[in-house]
């Protein structure tokens, strides 16, 4: 059961050690200071002039700048200063004098200028800066009246539950937390949350920890601004930097992702899954296997496709224009059965009708008995022998964290996940962890119609059109607010304002690629990931492919003018623009890209030199540790990953739920002495009703009990991975091997398997060494294979070769030290 140990005692006069001091609280950010404030208003008034019935920037633009700096912290608000103080110097040279002192004219064209550079960084350096003073001064009620949005509605009020009182708020505790419990799941998005549920579910012990909030339905106000600020880690401004320059949006808030996201729900296609099982050895992970847990997850999010009256303008126009091009499309499927259409699904949803982790997984996890802690930053794993034992960290408080338990489960995302396991010294045995970051490339297409279209009203995301799905191009809509929209347009002046004037009339569509690009997640500044991405000329290639299409369809559907946004072609009105767009060679940085499903970072695999964890998504090098989120998964998926992380997580639970009906430390474990080695088998076996022999292979990981015991009790835990020929495809292992050598003169052994077909399999047998041949007798192992009525449905042989596995298998060979139960 989940115990509060000492929560109000005296601190320990032996705490666990903690290298890092509690973080510090971030200060609020101050106003600008003079000479920065005039710069920001001298852009404002150059980046965005009055148009028409549309207020152009101003002191009031300033105003909010100043606000959303505040809200987005002081390292933010230190760099929008620097980025101001460097353009203002940046036209004395080109133009003779300071950018904030030139007229108005002059200031419009030096933004022309950069907007169309050649130079991609210039450009990225531009859009950094108009970035924040777009939002800004969008970021207003009287200017989406003026526009004639819809406005934003006020938020729902929450509803009561039962389960609040299982939930502690980490900013209010005023002591040091010590808390133990059978399982830690730290982070509550689709992994952690599926995890925690299924274990609670199962009757487990369950804490679960998250380093955002708890938000509930009264806090979401529709506003950009402020959602960034309190559920997107780094508050929004989260960028990797390479050959492209993207942000990468991840929630920090219980839900995760799933808060924030769009609410798309696809499973992993079939080409997909097989590229995991011939590359990483992951045929256990077939479609026919992880079905059932789809269809539970389903099941659970109520996942449906989108309502036709709900889809919004875009869809509307794209299905025309998919429709005179021939090709496939239809609306989304989405975990929101009833979704009425504010359009705010990526600023966490103010009915919570999309079941999203927070309002879904979360609280019928609470509901079985477990429990919750935000504003928790874990900041270790703590791990003794070769074996997690619980979590370190801090409260928002400044107050300690100290988790003790049986088994400890990380599911902090791509991006968190790989920054805490290299502080606890977990999972770097390979040298994998925090590289294969894939991230779904993805950009977006404006067409301007003469007929309403209205993105402020409608799903978000609401329409796809698969028909380059099989080269990995999906295209999804991407419909945004009036704030959002002008973030989309590279452009400043006349030409942004013109647009956005506009906006009733203006459509956007998305498109993002199974990217064959890798990248990287470091250590940053304040616990936050230093992210590299280079993007290569496939997928440059590709997402220039999907843009042409999209700009086809809305040509064909009716659009009189569509703004591709490519470097060399942003805007095509006829069939001689859309051809010059198809024969362009875009260069990577050629296309703003932006980036939504960061992923496999902590890969699971079967061969630990090429990943992680693995099957079981237990880490390769500690015991009692399992990876369960987006960090997890092998490769790019090629569609929004919430199910497929969900799915697996349901699955890697099961496998977690009986391990933990084995012996296991606990409270009262005291440190022994134990063997610890691994070797790999491979050999043949034979069907009862076939003559032909097929291959199989073994990979165990076994752990003695303590030494000093194992005269009187030689049997050992093993677990590892099968590969069967058509029966078991690297799927996990599990059972006891006996080496009774000196008193019995036999080992047995049981060991037990998942096949394909999802039968349950043993591997049973005995050896007996002897002293006229002791290598042959200690280098081979026979055995039945039997179902689970214990009927033999095949014979095997395997055997250690000692010539290519012996140096691998010493190397592997510990005498450690752990906690073991009395």
């Amino acid at each position: 059961m989940l115990m509060q140990l000492e929560s109000q005692a005296p601190r320990s006069p032996n705490p666990l050690p903690l290298a890092d001091p509690p973080p510090r609280p971030e200060p609020d950010a101050p106003r600008l200071p003079g000479r920065a404030r005039r710069i920001a208003l001298a852009l404002a008034e150059a980046a965005l002039p009055a148009r028409g019935g549309l207020v152009g920037g101003s002191e009031q633009s300033v105003l909010r700048l100043e606000r959303l700096a505040e809200r987005l912290g002081s390292d933010f608000a230190r760099g929008l200063r620097a980025g101001l103080l460097a353009l203002d110097a940046s036209t004395v040279l080109t133009r003779g004098g300071r950018f904030s002192e030139l007229p108005v004219e002059q200031r419009a064209a030096a933004l022309q200028a950069w907007v169309n550079s050649e130079q991609k960084e210039v450009r990225w350096m531009v859009r950094a800066l108009l970035t924040p003073i777009k939002a800004a001064h969008f970021d207003d009620a009287q200017v989406f009246a003026e526009v004639g949005c819809r406005p934003r509605e006020r938020p729902a009020r929450a509803e009561p539950a039962r389960w609040w009182s299982r939930v502690t708020d980490g900013r209010t505790v005023e002591h040091d937390l010590e808390l133990e419990c059978e399982v830690v799941v730290v982070g509550t998005g689709a992994g952690g949350a599926a995890m925690a549920y299924e274990l609670a579910r199962r009757g487990r012990a369950v804490l679960m920890l998250e380093a955002g909030d708890f938000h509930r339905r009264d806090a979401f106000d529709g506003r950009s601004s402020n959602a960034y600020a309190r559920m997107y880690l780094g508050r929004g401004t989260t960028f990797a930097l390479g050959n492209v320059a993207t942000p990468v949006w991840a929630g920090r808030a219980v839900g995760g992702t799933t808060t924030i996201n769009s609410g798309t729900c696809y499973r992993a296609p079939a080409r997909t899954l097989d590229r995991w099982k011939d590359r990483y050895g992951l045929g256990m992970l077939s479609r026919s296997a992880l079905d059932p847990y789809y269809d539970r997850v389903e099941e659970l999010l109520q996942v449906e496709p989108a309502r036709a009256q709900f889809l919004g303008g875009s869809a509307r126009v794209v299905a025309r224009g998919a429709e005179r091009l021939g090709l496939s499309h239809g609306p989304l499927r989405r975990n929101a059965p009833d979704c009425d259409g504010q359009g705010v699904c990526c600023f966490g949803c103010p009915t919570g009708a999309k079941q999203s982790a927070d309002v879904s997984l979360v609280p019928r996890a609470l509901s079985f008995g477990a429990e919750l802690v935000t504003a928790a930053d874990v900041r270790r794993v703590t791990v003794r022998g070769g074996r997690a034992r619980g979590v370190t960290g801090f409260l928002r408080s400044g107050r300690r964290l100290t988790v003790k338990a049986d088994a400890v489960v990380v599911a902090g995302g791509a991006l968190m996940t790989p920054l805490l396991l290299e502080r606890s010294g977990a999972c770097r045995s390979s040298g994998w962890l925090g590289k294969n970051l894939s991230v779904h490339p993805a950009t977006k297409v404006f067409a301007l119609f003469d007929e309403d279209i209205d993105m402020s009203r409608g799903i978000p995301q609401s329409y796809f059109v698969d028909a380059l799905h099989e080269e990995g191009i999906l295209c999804e809509g991407a419909s945004v607010p009036l704030d959002v929209a002008s973030l989309g347009v590279p452009w400043a002046g006349d030409a942004l304002m013109e647009l956005m004037e506009s906006y009733p009339q203006l459509a956007s569509f998305g498109v993002m690629v199974q990217d064959t690009s890798r990248g990287r997640v470091r250590p940053g500044p304040r616990g936050l990931p230093l992210i590299t991405y280079d993007m290569n000329e496939n997928d440059t290639q590709r997402l220039q492919r999907g843009v042409a299409l999209i700009t086809e369809l809305f040509l064909k559907a009716g659009a009189r003018r569509v703004f591709p946004f490519v470097h060399g072609c942003m805007e095509v009105v006829d069939e001689a623009g859309l051809s010059a767009l198809k024969s362009l060679r875009a260069r990577p940085g050629d296309i703003e890209v932006t980036a939504y499903h960061p992923l496999g970072t902590s890969r699971i695999g079967t061969d630990p030199s090429r990943s992680c964890v693995g099957p079981d998504h237990e880490a390769h090098d500690t015991e009692g540790l399992y990876v369960v989120d987006g960090s997890a998964v092998p490769s790019s998926l090629g569609v929004n990953p919430q199910l497929t992380i969900m799915a697996l997580a349901l699955r890697a639970a099961e496998i977690l739920d009986g391990r933990l009906d084995r012996p296991r430390s606990g409270a009262d474990a005291t440190p022994e002495w134990v063997v610890r080695f691994e070797e790999t088998m491979r050999g043949t076996f034979r069907l009862a009703h076939e003559e032909d022999e097929r291959p199989i292979e073994f990979t165990l990981r076994v752990r003695s009990v303590e030494v000093s015991g194992m005269l009187a009790n030689p049997t050992m835990v093993v677990d590892g991975s099968i590969r069967a020929a058509g029966l078991a495809t690297d799927a996990p292992l599990t059972g006891t091997l006996a080496a009774d050598v000196l008193v019995g003169r036999r080992i047995p052994y049981d060991l037990a398997f998942q096949g394909d077909d999802g039968n349950r399999y043993r591997f049973v047998g005995e050896k007996r060494p002897t002293l006229l041949r002791p290598l042959h007798s200690m280098t081979y192992l026979p055995g039945r294979i039997v179902d689970e009525a214990g009927k033999e449905i095949a014979v095997a042989t395997l055997w250690f070769e000692v010539s290519s596995e012996w140096l691998r298998f010493a190397r592997s060979f510990r005498l450690v030290q752990e906690e073991l139960d009395q």
